[in-house]
């Protein structure tokens, strides 16, 4: 990847689409992987609606998960964001 973006976010009901208008914006992605401390957490229904209507798929999942699924992705070259909460 050739872009690195920060968000001002550390938990995953602050998502929303103006946290990740940095992540989209810059480059083209298709899928947002998202990284969290405890594998049982998921979107709310609206957060998730929010982020497909920016044309951007989402999965959240542990931070192991994410990172092997990121990498898996990007090595065959799918437009895929990454986001380590």
């Amino acid at each position: 990847p050739n872009y690195y973006a920060e968000v001002e976010i550390s938990a995953l009901d602050q998502l929303d689409k103006l946290s990740l208008f940095p992540l989209s914006s810059q480059d083209d992605i298709n899928l947002l992987i998202i990284g969290t401390a405890n594998s049982g957490q998921f979107l709310h229904p609206t957060q998730q609606i929010a982020i497909q209507q920016m044309g951007i798929g989402v999965e959240s999942m542990n931070r192991e998960s994410a990172c092997r699924s990121f990498n898996l992705l990007l090595s065959d070259a799918r437009l895929v964001g990454l986001l380590l909460l």
